[in-house]
């Protein structure tokens, strides 16, 4: 603590340039840099004695099984151990740093980079990354502690994915996604043939257009009942069949155009979600 103090009050300065060695300001300077206090006096300790021993890392366990995992609704993962925790320990000398990466980007940990001084140990958690989790039973993969001085330490880690709940839920999501586009896209098509009637009914010639279309399919629907049932000779059952098949038209022609909007948005919502998908992945693709 008091190394420290010195340090950052600048003391050391003082104290080299009094004895005239401004090689040594310059270094006890340059250490300061360091944002931590302790790695910076470990950085200052080294550059007076550039053979000064690296301190000495220990991770425990030396091997981390997270066992079976379940991804949830939520897009997380559960299971017996989803999470795992290692625990780095400097039992040497001085301020010992490391980052601790993984070989894989299913896995995360946290924090990726540590520090203690000698005597502490300092603990890094381990998560299931759910989004990166390949759909696989087996999964096997690195953590790697490298520390700013000395040898790189490997941990293996194992986890094992619920085949069946995976498939389950990634069907369930595939749904729930497939679902919400269909609305937003039948909602969004229903707004333009709302648009679009109003305006045709608003015009000088729409009206017209609709009763000709409505007498028309009229016809056509009199024509397949008849021919669905025998031909009607009597002009009276004729024309009765045709009063009652023009509510029928005229509720057809208001929807059939609007069953082609709605589905013409739902095919561009799913299409347009599928091309941002295939960008992103090749996006993705190429950045890696």
């Amino acid at each position: 603590a008091a190394a420290r103090r010195h340090l950052v009050d600048g003391d050391f300065d003082r104290w080299f340039r009094d004895r005239n060695r401004h090689d040594l300001v310059a270094k006890a300077q340059s250490s300061r840099l360091e944002a931590n206090v302790d790695a910076a006096l470990e950085a200052f300790l080294r550059r007076l004695d550039p053979r000064l021993p690296p301190p000495r890392l220990i991770v425990e366990p030396q091997s981390l099984d997270l066992g079976w995992v379940v991804r949830t609704r939520q897009g997380t993962v559960s299971g017996s151990a989803a999470r795992g925790r290692l625990t780095l320990r400097n039992e040497s000398r001085g301020y010992a740093q490391a980052r601790c990466t993984a070989s894989v980007p299913w896995i995360v940990a946290d924090p990726a980079q540590v520090g203690c001084l000698v005597g502490n140990a300092v603990d890094v958690e381990v998560r299931i990354d759910a989004a990166a989790l390949p759909l696989r039973r087996e999964h096997q993969a690195l953590i790697t502690c490298s520390p700013a001085r000395g040898a790189r330490i490997s941990i293996p880690v194992t986890a094992r994915l619920n085949l069946p709940l995976e498939v389950a839920w990634r069907t369930w999501a595939g749904l729930r996604a497939l679902l919400k586009l269909m609305g937003r896209g039948a909602r969004r098509g229903l707004a333009l043939w709302t648009r679009a009637f109003g305006s045709l009914v608003r015009s000088r010639s729409g009206p017209w257009i609709m009763m000709v279309e409505t007498l028309v399919l009229a016809v056509v629907m009199v024509v397949l009942w008849s021919s669905w049932t025998g031909p009607l000779h009597d002009l009276t059952d004729l024309a009765w069949v045709f009063v009652q098949a023009l509510p029928l038209a005229l509720v057809a022609v208001y929807l059939l155009p609007a069953l082609i909007f709605v589905g013409g948005a739902v095919a561009w919502e799913i299409v347009r979600a599928l091309v941002w998908r295939l960008r992103r992945g090749g996006g993705a693709g190429g950045a890696g």
